[in-house]
């Protein structure tokens, strides 16, 4: 019976190594779709009353979500994304420091900047890849997989929201029932994964967003023409702690003062400090109740860094859910030892 259990164990063991390097390249979605399953539950028992059944009610929740936040979003990011390249370019192009300050303030802006038409003629793409042969088909099929991956991501997302919200229940009771691990130990890994996600995205998103937004109107306010990008670079900084956002607005403040602008570049250095960096004092506070995630801010920024580098932009997620489902394995053995220690005195 030993060995049999034995043989068993290994062969679990190697059965979920498997599938667990099968999920890997899909995990972002899943673990998203997780997420915002959680966070939309109570709009699923509302829905209830509306539309009846749990599936009915699961897919009327998915759909309004899709239509009403996630295809602005995206489309937001895409511009943002748009902006931010055509920004960089220029940037890159300029031929000195005070070229490329003042590029920032005369920046090519709006909703597609950097991708004028003629960036698309048939001809020229020709001409491009007669030039560059197979570099340029390999370039073309990297941006086709890459467009392929959004497109899949996007899709497991919504299939993962929709089965998160109609078999949620189950899945929790099947993990319960199944993993080795006790029940309180088990809820206690599930409400840090919660955690995790409500404070990722309502603790410090949202928070980053607001500082965003802000600069995006001061940069407007300032005649900056590429406002709306510095906006959405400033937002990203804002997940650095502490001085993030002086990385966007104090070059734009040195770009201000060395075209001459000597006024606005004042205006601009005390909006940075006095509005910009210190909304997130105000906001982290008002919005903790609804999402805090219980990680220090440096080991966060590390966990943040560490998992962009480890697996690309979705690592930005993954780190942080890593350290902090680490961080409570740790603190419950560690209390499972000191309840061993006392039972043995």
């Amino acid at each position: 019976m030993r060995s049999d259990a034995r043989r068993l164990a290994w062969v679990t063991a190697g059965l979920a190594f498997i599938a667990f390097m099968v999920l890997v390249p899909l995990w972002a979605p899943v673990v998203l779709s997780a997420w915002f399953a959680m966070f939309m539950r109570p709009m699923l028992r509302h829905a209830a009353t509306l539309f009846g059944g749990r599936r009915r009610s699961a897919a009327a929740v998915t759909v309004g979500f899709l239509l009403l936040v996630l295809a602005p979003v995206v489309v937001v990011i895409a511009s943002a994304v748009s902006s931010v390249i055509g920004l960089v370019r220029g940037l890159l192009e300029s031929a000195s420091g005070r070229a490329a300050l003042e590029q920032i303030l005369h920046g090519r802006g709006g909703a597609t900047p950097g991708f004028p038409p003629s960036r698309f003629d048939v001809r020229e793409i020709a001409d491009l890849v007669r030039t560059y042969g197979a570099r340029a088909f390999g370039a073309l099929q990297a941006l086709a997989g890459a467009g392929a991956l959004v497109v899949l991501g996007l899709f497991l997302f919504t299939v993962g929201v929709y089965s998160f919200l109609v078999h949620g229940r189950t899945s929790y009771a099947w993990l319960i029932r199944h993993t080795p691990l006790s029940r309180q130990h088990t809820r206690r890994l599930v409400r840090a994964f919660g955690e995790t996600g409500r404070g990722l995205f309502i603790g410090i998103g949202f928070t980053a967003t607001c500082q965003g937004v802000l600069a995006g109107i001061a940069y407007a306010a300032l005649g900056i023409q590429s406002a709306f990008v510095l906006g959405a670079l400033t937002a990203i900084a804002a997940l650095i702690p502490t001085a993030g956002t002086l990385l966007v607005w104090g070059p734009v403040a040195a770009a201000l003062a060395i075209t001459g602008q000597t006024v606005k570049a004042i205006v601009m250095v005390l909006v940075g400090v006095l509005v910009i960096g210190t909304v997130d004092n105000v906001l982290r506070p008002i919005v903790s109740r609804w999402g805090r995630l219980t990680i220090p801010m440096f080991p966060l920024m590390l966990s943040m860094f560490g998992g962009l580098a480890t697996f690309g932009a979705g690592g930005i997620l993954l780190g942080p859910l890593i350290l902090r489902l680490a961080l409570e394995a740790i603190a419950m053995a560690r209390e499972e030892r000191i309840v061993g220690n006392t039972r043995a005195r």
